[in-house]
């Protein structure tokens, strides 16, 4: 894929790709996908987007949880999105 013919999309994980607990997402059984949300990440990824995630896990820093637990909720999340048929190419926190 060119430069020029890159399409890419970052988008926030808390309160747009799961819901927003207004805490911390600090298990995977607190993971919880927003309808709608993993189709649309599938359609997204279907028409060539590169898929980017951008979120703030200030949890780290206040350890609250670990980097090991902070990447089994995105590996789980990852697990969901690619069951749908979409796929995450970079997550940043």
């Amino acid at each position: 894929m060119s430069v020029k013919s890159a399409k890419a999309i970052v988008l926030d994980r808390d309160g747009v790709i799961n819901e927003d607990l207004w805490g911390y997402v600090t298990t995977k059984e607190e993971f919880r996908p927003i309808e709608g949300s993993l189709d649309a990440i599938a359609k997204l990824t279907n028409e060539g987007y590169f898929i980017a995630i951008a979120t703030n896990q200030a949890c780290i820093n206040k350890k609250i949880i670990s980097l090991k637990e902070l990447e089994k909720v995105h590996s789980y999340m990852i697990e969901l999105i690619e069951q749908q048929g979409g796929k995450i190419n970079f997550i940043a926190f």
